[in-house]
């Protein structure tokens, strides 16, 4: 069997492996985008009912109000510092994922060269075979059956 034949199965599984990742990379991109939004919402959310807390103080707020508005500010901030750390957490996944991707693209498209290296060389081996038949026939005439 030929080395060029033999590297198909290698070919094969390089692109299953890179084709993997590619999947894996974008798991990885939704889950990053989900917790991006998640904090975008909280931010939003955190400036929404700081507005509402500051028009509450113009028109007089009592204490207790004022104390339960700070308190779920203070959580509001808490819950905003724990989803950023989240994001923190899924930007990272996403890199490794996007490294683990190039890589084995690299190794794919390397694989793919050696392959067509192979092929290359079984090609001019197989010329330059041809082309000694055909010196050879053209050297003895006798080989063409004109006797």
């Amino acid at each position: 069997m030929r080395r060029s034949k033999r590297m198909s199965a290698v070919i094969k599984l390089a692109q299953n492996r890179e084709k993997e990742a590619v999947r894996q990379m974008g798991v990885s991109r939704q889950h990053l985008n989900l917790q991006l939004q998640t904090l975008e919402e909280l931010v939003a959310y955190r400036s929404e009912y700081t507005r509402e807390f500051q028009d509450a103080i113009k028109t007089g707020l009592g204490a207790l109000s004022m104390q339960d508005y700070h308190q779920f500010l203070f959580r509001l901030n808490e819950a905003i510092q724990q989803q950023q750390e989240q994001v923190n957490e899924a930007t990272q996944g996403h890199e490794l994922s996007k490294k683990f991707w190039l890589d084995s693209r690299c190794h794919s498209m390397g694989v793919a060269k050696v392959a067509e290296r192979y092929r290359n060389q079984e090609r001019n081996r197989q010329q330059q075979r041809e082309q000694r038949e055909n010196d050879e026939r053209s050297q003895n005439p006798n080989s063409f059956g004109l006797d």
